[in-house]
C-alpha cells in the first residue's frame, strides 16, 4: 500500500522539491518505521526546511486487530505532511524582522491596492485567488495558492 501511494505521488513530489527519499538510491526512499508506518522525505525547496510524508496504515499484518480492533474502533490509513517552514529576514515598518508572516486576508477588489502599499511584505507571500464561493462578489482573498482560498472558503463562509 505505501508502496502503490508513492509511485502515485512520486511525479507531484519530484516536480516541487529538488530532493526526495531517504537514500541516493530512489527505490529505498521510503523509510520503514513499523510494520504499519513509513515516512517519506523531500526537501530543496526555498523557505522550506523539509517536508515529512507519515504514511498510516491499518494494522492489516496482524489478525487480532483486523479481526476485533477494528469492529470496535475501525481506523482508516492516513498520510500527515508536515512542512517547516523557514522565513529569511525582511524589512517591516522600518525594522528586520523574520517571524513567519503567513497571512490569508479578504478584502474588498477596490481596497486591494492600498493593501498591498499598507502591508509592504504581502507582495513577497501572498497574491488575489478567487475561491469559487466568491466569484460573483466584490471581495478577494489574498492568500499562498488557489487550494488554500478554496478549502478555507467555501460556499458557506462565501455566503
Amino acid at each position: 500500500m505505501s508502496t502503490a501511494w508513492i509511485t502515485g505521488v512520486k511525479e507531484s513530489i519530484s516536480s516541487n522539491f529538488a530532493h526526495f527519499g531517504i537514500l541516493k538510491d530512489p527505490s529505498f526512499a521510503l523509510e520503514k518505521v513499523t510494520f504499519n508506518d513509513y515516512y517519506y522525505y523531500a526537501s530543496g525547496r526555498q523557505h522550506c526546511k523539509y517536508a515529512l510524508f507519515k504514511i498510516e496504515l491499518k494494522k492489516r499484518q496482524c489478525l487480532f486487530s483486523t479481526c476485533t480492533m477494528e469492529m470496535i474502533w475501525p481506523k482508516r490509513d492516513m498520510v500527515t505532511i508536515e512542512v517547516p517552514i523557514v522565513i529569511p529576514e525582511y524589512q517591516e515598518n522600518g525594522v528586520t524582522t523574520n517571524h513567519i508572516p503567513l497571512e490569508f486576508m479578504i478584502v474588498r477588489k477596490r481596497n486591494m491596492k492600498s493593501t498591498f502599499s499598507n502591508f509592504g511584505y504581502l507582495k513577497n507571500f501572498v497574491g488575489p485567488v478567487l475561491p469559487k464561493s466568491l466569484v460573483a462578489s466584490d471581495l478577494v482573498v489574498l492568500a499562498e495558492s488557489d487550494e488554500a482560498g478554496n478549502h478555507i472558503i467555501d460556499s458557506y463562509v462565501g455566503e
